[in-house]
């Protein structure tokens, strides 16, 4: 399907998240605390927007807040596993 790579550049992108794994939706995988991490997100975004933290210092307190709210383990999501 070069064709339609070459009319739609972005599809290569998308072709590489799906060969290389996709995380699940983040309500199929938080359940029941998918309002906390909501939360927890928008917060995060918050303090960049306002200029309280840099992005780095949000993304690496996100990350803390996350895995106390779901129990996951800390780093990117481990290949076929959408649980902690």
């Amino acid at each position: 399907m070069p064709e339609v790579l070459e009319a739609n550049p972005q599809f290569a992108l998308l072709s590489r998240a799906f060969r290389t794994g996709i995380v699940s939706r983040p309500s199929a995988v938080t359940g029941k605390k998918y309002q906390d991490v909501t939360d927890a997100y928008t917060q995060s975004v918050h303090t960049v927007l306002t200029g309280e933290q840099s992005a780095s210092e949000a993304a690496a307190a996100l990350e803390k807040e996350l895995v106390r709210l779901t129990g996951f383990k800390k780093g990117p999501p481990q290949k076929g596993s959408a649980q902690p």
